[in-house]
Order: C-alpha cells, then structure tokens, then sequence
C-alpha cells in the first residue's frame, strides 16, 4: 500500500490558485489508495495543508492526480503570498 510516488517535478500549481496537479507513480504491488495532501510554506515558514484529494491507482500504474486547492488560500496562491509546494500521500490499508 504505500508504494504510491507522487512525483515532485510534476507539480503544477494553476495561476489561478484552484488547483494543483502532480503525476502519481504506485508500485507493482499495488493498487494504491489514499489521501494526497498539497502543502505549501506560509510566509511565516509555517507548513499548511492547502489542498487534499482521494486517489486510487492501479498497480504498476502512474497518473495524473488534481488536488483542488482549499477556498481560504486561493488567494494567497494567486498572490504568491505561498511558496515551497510539496505533495505527501496519505495512506490507507
């Protein structure tokens, strides 16, 4: 199960601020299943959760996931007011 990959240079952000995607890579042992969270850096260095999204991969498989980013930090993604995006896969068994 915890096989799945998200891969970071995939990440886009859309300039509007509503949602990001990232290509997800699962293992051959899979299918992967879970949650991917989109966090982000706030100007204080603060880490929060911006987005989070279910996915369900199919073994051996990679796709392309779209995580809707949260109403409250649109804003702050248009304004690039958030930096240091990072994508992190929850796990479910």
């Amino acid at each position: 199960g915890d096989q799945v990959v998200p891969v970071p240079s995939s990440l886009q952000v859309a300039p509007s601020g509503a949602q990001a995607s990232v290509t997800v890579r699962c293992g051959a042992g899979g299918p992967c299943k879970g949650t991917l969270q989109l966090t982000a850096r706030t100007g204080s260095g603060h880490r929060v959760v911006i987005g989070a999204t279910p996915y369900r991969i199919g073994a051996g498989h990679r796709d392309r996931v779209r995580i809707r980013i949260a109403q409250r930090y649109r804003a702050a993604v248009r304004h690039h007011r958030l930096h240091g995006y990072a994508v992190r896969a929850v796990h479910r068994h």
